[in-house]
């Protein structure tokens, strides 16, 4: 039988990723209508974002989502919450076509389903086998071999990303690195949350020291994330960045997860095989989502 707990964490899950993509949606819109020449000061660009209340209401919609985010990742799993970004996008589609007044294409419909379909199986597969995670195992995943290839191979990325957005002079470049940096800071925020979970029920606020790293690594990720995909989105279309965002969000806890938190152990092979179709149909309705949209986008400008 489902417990109370996941079904409320995937209500909550839901809710978070609906308002993180409306709210960066809604944010985007007002920088799109902001001229080239009013952004390079920084803060008169700033003053004039504050001034626009579809803005604040973009950013009161993000800052909504984090609680309910975090919230959903202490309950559940990182394998119950990630493909859950999938929602978002649907969110998106639908608030897009609202604003257009255009008909839903049959490709839309088809990644709205899918993303529906993938979103719905795995989370029938993880209520069935949900398992909790204690702090030591946490932190003994984290400084294993496979995790510390895998913060390795994080970080080289980041860098390079870095290196890219900094070094080039192509906007499409510059927007898909700094997304790559921005989706990578959130699915490292995941993780960290899932562990400031684990050491929360298992001590307690005993552990005032090791909360306040976990604390100053959070508030650090959420900045880059927030802050950096802010910033790509001077550099092209939300459907992009989001896309790129979103995928990473889903993909990298759930390579955690699975690979170093083994939360897919208990799950028997047939609905492992289930749950990592239902993982794809979800990616892919993210990516289908997006070049939709990125389609629609370039038509209206030419």
């Amino acid at each position: 039988m489902v417990s109370i707990t996941f079904i409320l964490a995937i209500i909550f899950g839901l809710i978070s990723y609906a308002a993180y993509n409306l709210g960066f949606a809604l944010e985007k819109e007002v920088v799109d209508k902001i001229n080239e020449r009013d952004k390079k000061p920084f803060l008169k660009y700033l003053k004039r974002l504050i001034k626009e209340k579809r803005w604040l209401a973009g950013l009161f919609l993000t800052f909504l989502s984090v609680p309910f985010y975090y919230i959903a990742l202490i309950w559940v799993p990182l394998v119950a919450i990630s493909p859950l970004s999938g929602f978002g996008l649907v969110v998106l589609a639908i608030y897009a076509h609202v604003r257009v007044k255009e008909k839903i294409s049959a490709v839309e419909l088809c990644a709205i389903v899918s993303a529906i379909i993938g979103i719905s199986l795995s989370s029938i597969i993880t209520s069935r086998y949900s398992i909790t995670i204690t702090h030591n195992e946490w932190i003994n995943s984290v400084i294993s071999l496979k995790g510390l290839f895998l913060g390795i191979s994080i970080l080289i990325l980041f860098l390079l990303c870095a290196l890219v957005s900094i070094s080039s002079k192509k906007d499409n470049l510059k927007l898909i690195s700094l997304a790559l940096i921005s989706g990578l800071a959130a699915g490292v925020q995941a993780i960290i949350v899932k562990g400031i979970g684990s050491l929360i029920y298992d001590y307690g606020l005993t552990n005032l020291f090791l909360l306040f790293v976990y604390l100053v690594l959070l508030i650090i990720t959420a900045v880059i994330s927030t802050l950096v995909l802010q910033i790509a989105f001077k550099y092209g279309k939300v459907s992009t960045s989001m896309a790129i965002y979103n995928g990473l969000v889903t993909i990298l806890p759930i390579c955690f997860a699975g690979i170093l938190l083994n939360e897919w152990q208990p799950i028997p092979l047939l609905s492992k095989f289930i749950l990592a179709i239902a993982i794809c149909l979800t990616v892919f309705a993210i990516v289908l989502l997006s070049l939709s949209h990125l389609k629609k986008i370039i038509k209206k400008k030419n």
